[in-house]
């Protein structure tokens, strides 16, 4: 640059440029290119400085003149690739980062940003193999640390996305971005007292962060502090749309329609379900008014809506253990005016040729309860169909493996950039029928069951309960779980596939045993599921049975917050009491644990007890395959006659209790009586098979499929 004529005037663009003038430092730099338009250095700066304006054609116009001067420049290789990658332009970018890395292989930022490229791509394998080898040439930049934790985080191994984090932050303790990637991992993990630290310190560095206070909400709300998480809420809105008149109602309605994520997901009492219920329905009926009557529909009211949107699930209404239809109606209602989405048709044209089209939908397409039920499914259906699966997710596994063999996957984004693409993407596969398994269980789920993208829409028992959507054509559930006035709970048309509505396998292998910090000598009865499920009613249910068995020791898990296993202790501590006796000697929680470790726990328990009002399913299928005697009896709502179900099917009254007075009876009688435990126990391994491979499910699938297929 000594020799360049244009030294002086190239040296006060860059520091223009330093200081974030990028509008000048261009104009002096395109001032230096007219005179000399063979000038490497203002070429490959102003395409550098057009990248920083997000002026991304330019900067490759720019950036390629300059390597017409001088090809095998590494830095201009990468800033060439990095517009590209900008403009989407994957086989291009991809193409400049691997002539960088071959010009010069030990150019670190050529390695990062192609395992950036690959990351957003998908190719998660690849992408780690780049991003260790940017970290062999960098080890102290804490930039790539912080990406690499964003790969982890996509592959949801969040201990090691942590740990990434940690060196980021060691490196550099004011870096934003590594505390807001640390709080999003740590609500993953439900951890929301560190993860609201995390936010409250990216907080610290950039005020203005609408996400990161949106997500301290969520935090909050999760540490049972409605209060501040509403409080916190209304501050990210406020910084989006100011405080005149209209900001005022775009904050209300967001403020409302947040409730439904601000439900407790466990109650201190039966008083508090009621109050919470009447409050939620209270405000989502004020929200739909609001965004009926006089929500403004601007830039700024769409991104405030969005905030709020794409954190909504739901999930904790079907945990109040109601009749959820108007409550899913209403947050459906609100949630499609807040997204403005349009009512369109499936299709706008004809149908292209070919076999019947199947997609399936989710987050959850892994080995998760939310959705693996449905890979047998689409295993048993006969040959007459091409499959599409659309994962939200970087997991590989055996189930994510299983449908990708089915046939086309695609691995999409889901956020407030990337929906209309992703939900462009699958509209343009034309589907017949696209499944949503586990509506409620995530955001994606529910933003998804809004859209109209193909002419027959369902959902399945992967959450459930209804969507409230109106673009939900079915829900196809279980003949057995259903009672016969099943159809008002639901404003998708309900279809009864036969038996359980699954389709079962034996497990294929043993969990290995694990010591679990029991004492020897008790009478073990297993609570296991999650927290969520035990209401307050119920709670007198485990002293009746202490008083008649003596050496009882009820096994529960930790929730997922200390918040919840906090209170669900003082519950049981106050049941206790009331009966004259102490829960430090009849219950212990253990700590929260892998699926491996819970199969083993469920196979150390002497008698399991069913959670009421929303029963096990896999829990119950794993227990009935361990052969551990276990009691349920039936709820009001398919979610509580999961297990009552799978005992029908297996003609086996033993487990089923019709009140719950029988079903304490049926418990002491187990507890009191070894022999009884065994007999269940080989009535269990005697009778199972009843539930494996129904092939009556899939008959009627495929009937069904086919039946609606013929109106199309």
């Amino acid at each position: 640059m000594a020799t360049d004529p244009h030294a002086a005037m190239l040296q006060a663009a860059l520091a223009l440029q330093q200081q974030g003038n990028f509008k000048e430092a261009r104009r002096k730099y395109e001032s230096i290119i007219a005179r000399d338009p063979r000038n490497f250095n203002a070429l490959q700066l102003c395409g550098v400085v057009a990248i920083q304006q997000e002026a991304y054609r330019d900067a490759v116009k720019l950036i390629r003149r300059a390597l017409a001067l001088r090809s095998n420049d590494a830095p201009v290789l990468t800033n060439l690739g990095v517009a590209h990658h900008k403009l989407g332009q994957i086989a291009e970018a991809l193409d400049c980062f691997d002539k960088a890395i071959t010009v010069k292989p030990d150019f670190a930022s050529a390695h990062h940003n192609r395992a950036n490229l690959l990351r957003e791509a998908k190719r998660h394998a690849e992408a780690r193999k780049s991003y260790d080898q940017a970290l062999a040439l960098q080890p102290d930049n804490a930039l790539i640390h912080a990406n690499y934790a964003s790969l982890l985080y996509d592959l949801h191994e969040y201990q090691a996305a942590l740990q990434a984090l940690h060196k980021a932050l060691a490196l550099r303790p004011d870096y934003h971005p590594a505390y807001f990637r640390k709080g999003e991992i740590l609500l993953e993990l439900n951890r929301p007292e560190n993860a609201r630290t995390a936010f409250e310190n990216a907080l610290a560095l950039r005020p203005d962060d609408t996400q990161a206070q949106n997500l301290l909400a969520q935090a909050l709300g999760a540490l049972g502090r409605r209060k501040e998480a509403d409080i916190a809420l209304r501050r990210a809105i406020t910084l989006m749309t100011g405080t005149d008149k209209k900001a005022e109602i775009i904050q209300a309605t967001c403020a409302a329609v947040n409730k439904a994520n601000l439900l407790p997901a466990v109650y201190q009492t039966e008083a508090e379900i009621c109050e919470r219920r009447a409050e939620l329905l209270a405000d989502l009926h004020q929200a739909h008014a609001m965004l009926i009557e006089a929500a403004p529909h601007s830039a700024t009211a769409s991104a405030a809506f969005k905030t709020v949107a794409y954190g909504t699930t739901g999930f904790y209404i079907a945990y109040q253990q109601e009749n959820d239809l108007q409550p899913n109606r209403l947050l459906s209602e609100c949630l499609t005016h807040m997204l403005a989405i349009p009512d369109r048709p499936a299709r706008e044209g004809p149908r292209k040729p070919g076999p019947i089209r199947f997609g399936i939908a989710s987050e959850n397409l892994y080995r998760h309860n939310g959705a693996s039920w449905a890979l047998p499914w689409m295993r048993q259906l006969p040959p007459d169909y091409q499959f599409f699966s659309y994962a939200f997710h970087g997991i590989h596994d055996d189930v994510s493996e299983g449908f990708a063999a089915l046939g086309m996957q695609r691995r999409l984004s889901f956020d407030t950039t990337a929906l209309s693409k992703t939900i462009a993407t699958i509209h343009a596969d034309d589907l017949d029928f696209l499944m949503l398994p586990d509506i409620g269980m995530t955001p994606s789920s529910r933003i998804l069951s809004l859209h109209r993208i193909a002419p027959v829409q369902f959902s399945a028992w992967g959450h459930p309960v209804t969507s409230g959507s109106p673009v939900m054509d079915f829900y196809l559930s279980s003949d057995l779980m259903e009672q016969d006035d099943a159809a008002s709970h639901y404003s998708e048309t309900l279809i009864r596939l036969p038996n359980l509505a699954l389709y079962l396998e034996p497990a294929s292998t043993i969990p290995p045993a694990k010591d679990f910090p029991l004492p020897e000598g008790r009478v073990l009865y297993g609570c296991l599921q999650s927290l969520f499920k035990y209401l307050p009613r119920y709670d007198d249910i485990l002293p009746r049975i202490a008083a008649e068995v003596p050496r009882a020791l009820f096994v529960f898990i930790e929730g997922m917050s200390p918040h919840m296993t906090g209170i669900t202790r003082a519950r049981l501590e106050t049941g206790f009491a009331k009966a004259g006796l102490s829960a430090a000697e009849h219950v212990v929680f253990l700590p929260r644990m892998s699926g491996a470790e819970f199969d083993a726990l469920t196979r150390r328990m002497d008698i399991l007890v069913d959670s009421l009002g929303w029963s096990g399913g896999n829990s119950t299928l794993g227990a009935i395959e361990a052969g551990v005697p276990l009691i349920t009896c039936p709820g009001a709502f398919m979610r509580g006659r999961h297990s009552y179900a799978m005992f029908r099917m297996m003609d086996m009254p033993s487990a089923i209790a019709r009140d719950t007075d029988e079903m304490v009876r049926k418990l002491v009688a187990l507890g009191q009586e070894p022999d009884r435990r065994r007999a269940m126990r080989e009535e269990l391994g005697q009778r199972k098979e009843a539930l494996y491979a129904d092939k009556s499910l899939i008959a009627a699938l495929d009937g069904f499929l086919k039946d609606q297929f013929a109106k199309l």
